[in-house]
């Protein structure tokens, strides 16, 4: 499989207002916290080894897109790794931010993340 066909996913909560540097920090803490979650043995929705394997020897694509609230929500109540902010700066403490995925094939991505818009702003 070539590699560049495997990518992550970052759904980023399109109802809240956060700056760049705030965005970046959030997908950080998220990226961070799947390979800790990793390193633990967690059990990750939808996580294939073989594919992870293949992502990290290759270019580690990772996909932005936009959801709603109730979508990470329910990603998150279904044990997807999810972000919630500390609320220090920009948000209300424990606002959901971010959900991030294991990589995948896009093809194998479920068609509700597939038709989510990329994250532009």
């Amino acid at each position: 499989m070539n590699e560049q066909d495997i990518q992550q996913y970052l759904i980023v909560n399109k109802e809240e207002s956060f700056s760049g540097g705030k965005l970046g920090a959030q997908t950080a803490h998220a990226s961070a916290r799947f390979e800790r979650a990793l390193r633990q043995d967690a059990s990750i929705p939808l996580f294939d080894q073989i594919l992870y394997d293949e992502w990290v020897q290759g270019l580690e694509k990772k996909i932005v897109v936009k959801g709603k609230r109730s979508l990470l929500e329910k990603l998150e109540s279904e044990g997807w790794i999810a972000v919630r902010d500390s609320g220090l700066t920009e948000l209300r403490a424990n606002t959901l931010t971010v959900v991030i995925s294991p990589p995948m094939t896009k093809g194998d991505a479920p068609k509700w993340l597939r038709k989510l818009q990329l994250y532009t702003e």
